[in-house]
């Protein structure tokens, strides 16, 4: 019979094989999502990608206050017992519930005259479409996160590729004919979060499982799984809910106060940094799912077994993709938006930090809601959209109401420098609570992002006075002696990912086996 350490290993094995697919599958659909992302700001410009970010970004937090951690209380109840019908019946019930009265609840904004003040300027039927897309990207993450917690991350993985790569061709499509409405756009994105949805749902299919069980259920079992729930999620809903409205709040002010335009730049902004997260980002479910397995059988050392050995790994990710993003702010906007959004230039370099305690904050969120201390993060979350939205009216205010007037560059460094403070107070107590050494975090933190910066900074400089090339060219030389410098840097000081020398030898074992192999 395997004793623990042998379980461990196995289940470390388990995660690393599934985490390495979900990044080899976002190493092929980040240079798809730069195709998507570059050919959007150019065909919409500032002012239409500013209505698309801004009706998008405003039903993304309705979405999430009417989900108020459900679907992570449904993950997690489903990573640990695969086979209940009863508990996905009972959430796909739930979801078409919340639709509804979230759709009510616009109907009357709209009727009622408060719909204009929201939505200023924009007309009836955008606002419906913008919330269709709302509840279609909430749809296609509830079946990612069922792929994931059944444990089908690799059909998932190569589905969502196959999704990513017909985006591509459609809005390529677009751009080609130049269908330059933010109606169409909207209508595309809609179509997109679809495709998503149904292909997650075959691959859940073919395995033979459920995905909306058919048939009723009885009273007992309705207050059964609501009970259940209850006690999971009823911490959040206050937290998501001042959540919705601090956050439609600084989206609200920056539009109000600059305009659609000024929004568009910092949309950019922020989409972009969503790329440099994409990869830590997709270790998160696969995260939860195995912090829940080990809370299910009790094993919080596994739990603290994890956190010290990943967060670091994921965190040195980010961090450099961010670094380098920072340093070529630029370039990138060029990239991904053209000259039009040059503006900005400012707002980006901030931005591309974001991601980097993005990481840590949702993969110690894992950690809360897996060990269901969700009160403490609650509070901690109010706390900082609170102090949070204080910071967002003096950066954007203009100077006769006391503010500083900066814009999209305001709105940047309130949400870089909140992020900063309020997810490393939550993983200082998470650690705490699960005897993790915290010290060591901030020590990594602290560390990895100082010699990031000096390679990224030494490397731009280097190729500058080596040899003279136009700006993209300098990007892809920088880049590839950047990834190359990185990796040395790891080689020497394993550390940098939470890996030991030791570590590193059977990676590199496990690398030259495959290689001979294939000859």
């Amino acid at each position: 019979m395997p004793n623990k350490s042998t379980k461990s290993r196995e289940h470390e094995n388990s995660l690393g094989h599934r985490f390495f697919f979900k990044l080899l599958a976002n190493i092929v659909t980040l240079g798809i999502n730069v195709g998507i992302y570059s050919i959007a700001p150019r065909l919409l410009g500032t002012h239409g990608f500013g209505v698309f970010d801004y009706l998008s970004g405003f039903f993304r937090e309705v979405i999430n206050f009417l989900d108020s951690g459900t679907s992570t209380y449904y993950f997690t109840k489903l990573s640990k017992d695969p086979s209940n019908e009863g508990l996905k019946r009972f959430y796909w019930h739930l979801v078409f519930l919340l639709v509804t009265v979230g759709a009510g609840v616009i109907a009357l904004l709209l009727m009622s005259g408060v719909g204009a003040k929201l939505w200023p300027g924009l007309p009836a039927y955008l606002i419906w479409i913008g919330f269709g897309l709302g509840v279609s990207t909430w749809v296609s993450l509830i079946l990612n996160k069922m792929v994931d917690a059944l444990g089908l991350t690799v059909a998932g993985e190569i589905a969502r590729i196959l999704q990513r790569l017909i985006a591509l061709a459609a809005l390529f499509l677009l751009f080609y004919f130049q269908f330059s409405q933010v109606e169409i756009y909207f209508g595309y994105q809609v179509g997109v979060f679809m495709l998503a949805s149904f292909l997650w749902w075959r691959v859940i299919r073919r395995q033979k499982q459920n995905v909306i069980p058919m048939g009723l259920m009885n009273r007992g079992e309705y207050r059964r799984h609501f009970d259940s729930m209850w006690r999971y999620s009823s911490p959040l809903i206050l937290y998501s809910f001042v959540g919705m409205i601090v956050l439609i709040g600084d989206r609200w002010l920056l539009a109000n106060f600059y305009g659609m335009d000024e929004q568009g730049l910092f949309g950019l902004s922020f989409r972009v940094a969503a790329v440099c997260f994409l990869f830590a980002g997709a270790i998160a479910p696969l995260f939860t799912r195995e912090l829940s397995k080990a809370t299910g059988d009790g094993n919080e050392d596994r739990v603290s077994e994890l956190m010290q050995r990943f967060l670091p790994l994921f965190f040195f990710i980010s961090a450099y993709f961010s670094v380098f993003v920072a340093f070529h702010a630029e370039t990138v906007i060029w990239i991904f938006g053209g000259s039009e959004f040059s503006n900005a230039h400012w707002a980006m370099t901030l931005m591309a930090f974001y991601p980097i305690h993005q990481t840590y904050g949702q993969l110690t969120a894992s950690a809360y809601f897996a060990t269901e201390r969700t009160r403490i993060y609650r509070t901690i979350g109010i706390t900082q959209l609170i102090v949070g939205f204080v910071f967002t009216f003096f950066f954007l205010a203009p100077s006769r109401l006391g503010g500083l007037n900066l814009g999209a560059i305001g709105l940047a460094a309130k949400m870089v420098l909140i992020q900063l403070l309020s997810v490393n107070i939550q993983m200082v107590i998470i650690a705490r609570i699960l005897k993790v050494n915290w010290q060591s975090l901030l020590w990594h933190q602290l560390f990895t992002i100082a010699l990031l910066m000096v390679i990224a900074a030494s490397v731009k400089w280097g190729v500058s006075q080596i040899i003279t090339l136009p700006d993209h060219w300098a990007f892809v030389v920088s880049g590839i002696v950047y990834s190359l410098t990185c990796l040395v840097g790891v080689l020497i000081l394993p550390s940098l990912t939470g890996m030991s020398r030791a570590d590193v030898r059977v990676y590199l074992d496990r690398l030259y086996n495959k290689i001979i192999s294939f000859r």
